[in-house]
């Protein structure tokens, strides 16, 4: 064991963004089984729900340890002046809290930096004033060249410096290979290791049979435009049309012209609009349900399939290829081309009377053999040893 790892996230859940970066946090969980990890995250706090100054927040369990940095820095009219006396402000309290954290616990033996985009250039400041290694993991959708948010249409200073940071990491993991190779298309000549997400096993769990409910289906998602909410909605009116029962249940921030769509399309009646909640409250929905649909246009990964798998739910997903990764057709999963809700609303049809075939313990076994926090966490710590080595 090592004597501890900081953690520098770009997306961590906080009081204000309960479920921002909640896959990070349990990256963090898994590693902690092995090593101990101090997570340092640093939050801008808009509205001052939280503080009017700095709110330092500090927790630990079992061996992973968190500090969180709330500052409030009010909306500037003119974005460019919102933007950089913010940047200025995270980057100043990120370099306190280090400092500070160095000299009253000593140094990391590694810095781990989860997506570039907002710690990558403490991690290189670390480097060079400390000469700690720092490896670096990424999540973003922003290197997928199909992405609506393109990494490739970003300013050149924000570019350089994402460039930077992977030059510079002694060591890059990703979520997916597809993720990995989008990356060598931008920076050329990068190695990647394939670390996927984690799924709860204590959480995500088949419930007893009596209480699935036949003919339910189950959404969750920011509802974006990468998750294509809209085509989803219109292949359940297809199939209703077509004399599908069946009830919808949806996940995800409010969103009224979605609910106005359910009503033009007659199915409102079919459907269930739920807010984000707790993954202890979401997986009873899960467990309720006879499939998980995600028909995204474009994904680093998908960590719900694994979490509807591991409670033994098949799952109907876009045919990308990043889901070739995680779904094996007409084993865990079946796939349909995106942007096509007539395709979709017959695959539901199709599912339906054919959901016999899907071997739900199989389903779940796979997932948890998979993506369980050992199997991650042990991912990692190798990954750590072999750069520590190296080093």
């Amino acid at each position: 064991m090592i004597k501890y790892v900081l953690w520098l996230p770009s997306w961590y859940p906080d009081r204000n963004s309960p479920y921002n970066g909640d896959f990070v946090q349990r990256h963090a969980k898994a590693v902690s089984k092995f090593h101990p990890v101090q997570v340092i995250y640093i939050v801008r706090d808009e509205a001052g729900s939280v503080t009017r100054k700095i709110f330092v927040e500090e927790s630990k369990a079992g061996g992973l340890s968190e500090k969180i940095v709330y500052y409030y820095s009010p909306h500037f009219r003119i974005r460019f002046f919102d933007k950089l006396f913010s940047a200025l402000k995270s980057r100043k309290l990120y370099k306190e809290a280090i400092t500070d954290h160095f000299q009253k616990h000593g140094k990391p033996a590694l810095v781990h930096v989860h997506v570039a985009v907002r710690t990558g250039h403490v991690a290189r400041w670390i480097k060079k004033k400390f000469r700690i290694p720092y490896l670096l993991s990424e999540h973003w959708t922003g290197y997928l060249q199909e992405a609506r948010d393109n990494f490739l249409n970003y300013p050149s200073y924000f570019k350089n410096s994402i460039g930077k940071t992977v030059k510079h990491s002694d060591g890059i993991s990703v979520v997916s290979d597809y993720l990995g190779r989008s990356l060598e298309k931008i920076f050329r000549k990068i190695d990647y290791k394939v670390i996927p997400n984690v799924v709860d096993t204590d959480i995500f769990k088949p419930a007893s049979s009596e209480f699935k409910q036949t003919g339910h289906f189950i959404h969750i998602s920011g509802l974006d435009y990468q998750k294509d909410p809209e085509d989803i909605l219109k292949a359940f009116g297809i199939a209703k049309q077509k004399g599908l029962s069946f009830h919808l249940t949806v996940v995800g921030p409010e969103r009224e012209d979605l609910k106005n769509l359910a009503k033009e399309l007659k199915i409102n009646d079919s459907i269930s609009f739920l807010s984000e909640m707790p993954q202890t409250e979401l997986v009873k929905f899960m467990q309720r349900s006879d499939a998980f649909i995600l028909y995204s246009r474009y994904e680093t990964f998908g960590c719900v399939l694994i979490e509807a798998n591991a409670c033994g739910l098949p799952v109907i997903v876009s045919d990308i290829d990043v889901f070739h990764e995680i779904v094996s057709s007409n084993t865990n999963g079946i796939f349909v081309a995106k942007e096509n809700p007539e395709l979709l609303a017959e695959k539901l049809i199709w599912f339906l009377q054919n959901k016999q075939q899907f071997d739900h313990d199989k389903i779940m076994n796979r997932a948890r053999q998979l993506y369980n926090f050992k199997k991650v966490g042990e991912q990692f710590s190798d990954w750590y040893s072999s750069v520590l080595k190296n080093s």
